[in-house]
């Protein structure tokens, strides 16, 4: 079972710079025919209608070529356009039929620097629909390793990887942040009758926390801080964000209200 990282402050500020306000769920990922070569998958919204997911190669033993594939569902239109990869990159491509994205990177010397690729993809309805993506690595030169496939469905998935949405201190997932959120975040705060309650421990007992809040979606939601766990002062911005609203004023470094994109394993 591939583990589920939380993203870093640093990669939410670049998401909020590029106009997509949204937490970003990371999965690490291990290619298993070539030893040390492993990426991260994140999936953001860029708007109500358009998806970025990137990979993020963080272990590199050492390649010259790579070849990277993407496969979308129905509900996805690919940009091969506005693609962001490194120099060197051929012409990005889709096959439409596959449902495919299919992105060779020509690096020309061998080099075991860290690298990515963002892919996007206009949807033909909303963020709020679930989205599916299967990574894999299609071709690969280097350290070694080789292999080099002309048909990209004969290679293995590396991951595949579901989207659900939901806006950041929504508890009922009714599109408003209202006084009842902030109170609902408080008692699952106190589920163990602590202080806190760990986001994986609440995501681990969704299943329980669902009958009190038959709509809550995961544990993030309540984690407006982002830092792992659901506290007091959770509730408290959520509140301080409530009043904010009521009386016109602008709120300031704050995600609460926006939409996220929680990634799935399938």
């Amino acid at each position: 079972m591939k583990k589920l990282k939380k993203i870093s402050a640093a990669l939410i500020a670049t998401a909020l710079t590029a106009g997509c306000a949204g937490m970003l769920p990371v999965n690490a990922i291990s290619v298993n025919d070539v030893p040390g070569l492993d990426y991260e998958v994140t999936v953001t919204p860029v708007s109500n209608k358009r998806l970025a997911v990137t990979l993020n190669f963080t272990k590199n033993p050492g390649v010259s070529s790579i070849g990277i594939g993407v496969n979308y569902d129905d509900n996805c239109i690919p940009d091969t356009e506005a693609t962001d990869v490194p120099k060197g990159t051929s012409v990005t491509s889709a096959n439409t039929y596959l449902h495919y994205t299919l992105c060779p990177i020509l690096f020309g010397k061998q080099t075991k620097g860290t690298f990515s690729a963002t892919f996007y993809y206009d949807l033909k309805d909303t963020v709020d629909s679930g989205h599916t993506f299967s990574t894999c690595i299609y071709i690969f030169h280097g350290n070694g390793a080789y292999f080099d496939t002309t048909d990209v469905t004969s290679r293995p998935i590396d991951a595949t990887l579901k989207t659900e949405s939901y806006n950041l201190g929504d508890i009922d997932n009714n599109e408003k942040i209202e006084i009842t959120d902030a109170q609902s975040i408080l008692e699952i705060s106190n589920t163990t009758g602590s202080t806190s309650y760990s986001v994986s421990a609440a995501n681990k007992n969704l299943s329980n926390l669902k009958k009190k809040y038959p709509k809550l979606v995961c544990g993030e939601v309540a984690d407006v801080d982002q830092n792992g766990l659901i506290e007091e002062t959770d509730a408290k911005s959520v509140l301080t964000y409530y009043s904010e609203s009521n009386v016109g004023d602008a709120h300031h470094n704050t995600l609460i209200g926006s939409k996220m994109i929680k990634v799935i394993e399938a």
